[in-house]
């Protein structure tokens, strides 16, 4: 049976990796529960919750990902907007919102719809880039062109304790506030990210994404950049190793968060 092209991709992925196994370490216990998926972009993540147990929704708004993202999932994948969404009140046992708030210039109503749709004593997660002073790869970013609006972002990202107390004047019982992805993993990502957009541009203007990862959006945009892809791949065990040099700086503040919550 032929791999599908997202996990292919995602098997050779560094923060993508590391986020889904964060995420699975502060997931309760799922059984049959009724589950929201905010943003579930190409379907990978969604991929691996589902493995964990419990009923699914996903949405998107975008069309080209939810095509994917049902190439991989199947049922259950809705295009929604995220501020105002079709189910009643307190409707899902738990709610994901992994890498959506960046995305989005009205992230307080999300918020607010997320706590309107979540059970009392559901849980939350939230998952998102962080920014501030001293993350000297957002700034390098920015120099070489990889501003927020090209990864589809608004804003940079959150400071930790301002987007959980955000959450907590919403009625959540924040549990957890971690943050993973250092200095390393971000720098290789960072680079691989400019090398591809400089490839896809062929000198041309970066286009905008629509989502946080840059990334082949199609099964189609993987096969006309396969070349590419193999060589990456020889090189990955090269740059899963530099990764873990992330180890070092178990003391800092990783650039992405990783919020649990629980509402009251």
């Amino acid at each position: 049976m032929a791999q599908n092209w997202q996990i292919k991709i995602f098997q050779k992925s560094l923060k993508k990796k590391q986020r889904v196994a964060k995420i699975c370490t502060c997931l309760p216990d799922l059984g049959q529960k009724l589950c929201l998926e905010l943003g579930c972009a190409r379907g990978i993540i969604g991929y691996h919750l589902r493995k964990r147990g419990g009923q699914w929704v996903s949405t998107d708004t975008d069309q080209i990902n939810l095509r994917a993202a049902h190439s991989l999932l199947g049922q259950g994948i809705l295009q929604s907007d995220p501020l105002k969404l079709p189910f009643h009140d307190e409707a899902f046992d738990l709610i994901t919102a992994l890498d959506i708030l960046e995305h989005l210039e009205d992230d307080e109503s999300c918020i607010e719809e997320i706590c309107r749709l979540v059970k009392t004593g559901g849980t939350v997660l939230v998952s998102a880039p962080v920014s501030g002073r001293f993350f000297s790869v957002n700034t390098l970013k920015n120099m070489i062109g990889l501003t927020p609006d090209v990864y589809g972002h608004v804003r940079e990202g959150y400071d930790p304790e301002q987007l959980a107390s955000r959450l907590t004047k919403k009625g959540l019982h924040v549990q957890k506030i971690e943050t993973f992805t250092h200095f390393f993993t971000e720098i290789i990502e960072t680079i691989i990210n400019f090398g591809y957009i400089r490839i896809l541009s062929r000198g041309h203007k970066v286009v905008k994404k629509r989502d946080g990862s840059i990334s082949p959006s199609s099964e189609q945009e993987l096969k006309k950049n396969m070349k590419t892809f193999k060589v990456y791949s020889v090189l990955y065990p090269l740059t899963w190793f530099f990764s873990k040099l992330d180890y070092l700086l178990y003391f800092q503040k990783g650039y992405t968060l990783l919020i649990k919550a629980v509402k009251k």
